[in-house]
């Protein structure tokens, strides 16, 4: 559990780096951080590279110049980006069965509303991205 905890909190901070200055965080070592401890985790090797290619999907971005907010406004899409880096990042760990699908609905319900909600409130930076990171990273919890 120590190992859970540990990468969870390393994912908040990684987030909150990558939205403040070193985008690589989000798309790189985060991805890395996280694939490598799903892999162990799951006792399975492969899960490393469905993982780390899932997050590549925090490249979509939410900012006012991304496809997400021109259509669903800030908020939203905030919650929109979130569901889909989630739900990405756990596809490998549903195909190899690794995680019971009844527990991915209340990971991905906490992804959507963690973006949203927090970004409808207008909370600083500060506090959303480690959330985010967070709720991202406790793909973990779920593991089997």
């Amino acid at each position: 559990m120590i190992i859970k905890i540990a990468t969870i909190a390393i994912c908040a901070g990684l987030w909150l780096w990558g939205g403040l200055s070193f985008k690589q965080a989000r798309v790189s070592i985060l991805p890395f951080i996280l694939g490598v401890v799903c892999a162990w985790l799951s006792q399975t090797w492969w899960i490393f590279f469905a993982v780390f290619a899932g997050l590549q999907t925090a490249r979509l971005g939410y900012g006012e110049d991304s496809p997400l907010y021109r259509f669903l406004g800030a908020w939203l899409a905030r919650g929109v980006y979130c569901l889909i880096v989630a739900g990405s990042c756990a596809v490998g760990v549903v195909i190899a069965q690794k995680v019971l699908i009844l527990m991915l609905i209340p990971y991905l319900v906490l992804n959507f509303a963690a973006g949203a909600l927090l970004c409808k409130k207008e909370a600083p930076i500060w506090i959303i991205d480690p959330i985010i990171g967070a709720c991202i990273a406790s793909i973990v919890l779920l593991l089997i």
